[in-house]
């Protein structure tokens, strides 16, 4: 009986030394591991690409600034600005009717039956995407005088269709907001690299 205990001991012994080598091989695995990671968030992972285009290196020649001009005009295509309008005028005004399925309590008959609440999407949306056409055509009119002009004119019409589009939108914005904030400079990015 005294050899089965013994036995049963060396069993037991060699099963816990066993646990023991494979929770120190852990340790040592998730120790590494973190190290690793840790090792991994240093600087030369942040490299700096050299053909990246930004808006200090976009602005070069004319080509450009009617590539921004079309960027501006782009802007108002966005499906909320004209394409979804007609919730904002027709459909509030009762000129027309809305026809989608689920109409009756779906967002879109919100503006049918003077029902809108701040958690409409169409008017979120429509409210930042006209100000990002007049944050577009802020930011070719600070760059018009970056570059050269074949034609001395041509200047001067990017300017007056920029600030067009720009008075668009702030008269979409206060006929359909009231007072609503006026900018009329580029804003500057958080985001800009040094």
């Amino acid at each position: 009986m005294l050899s089965s205990f013994q036995n049963i001991l060396s069993r037991l012994e060699s099963h816990i030394l066993i646990e023991l080598k494979m929770k120190s091989i852990n340790n040592i695995f998730c120790l590494l591991a973190t190290a690793i990671l840790a090792w991994s968030c240093n600087d030369f992972l942040n490299e700096y690409d050299p053909n990246s285009v930004t808006e200090d290196n976009f602005y070069e020649n004319e080509d450009d600034i009617h590539t921004s001009m079309n960027g501006v005009y782009a802007s108002l295509k966005q499906s909320f600005y004209f394409t979804n309008g007609y919730y904002f005028s027709d459909v509030r005004a009762h000129e027309t009717a809305v026809t989608d399925a689920g109409a009756n309590s779906g967002i879109p008959y919100q503006f049918y039956n003077y029902s809108l609440n701040e958690e409409n999407a169409y008017v979120y949306n429509r409210y930042t995407q006209i100000y990002k056409s007049i944050v577009r055509a802020n930011t070719l009119i600070s760059h018009l005088d970056d570059v050269t002009y074949s034609n001395p004119d041509s200047r001067d019409s990017y300017e007056a269709q920029a600030r067009f589009v720009r008075a668009l939108g702030y008269y979409y914005l206060v006929t359909e907001w009231g007072d609503v904030p006026l900018i009329l400079k580029a804003l500057s990015s958080f985001f800009k690299s040094d």
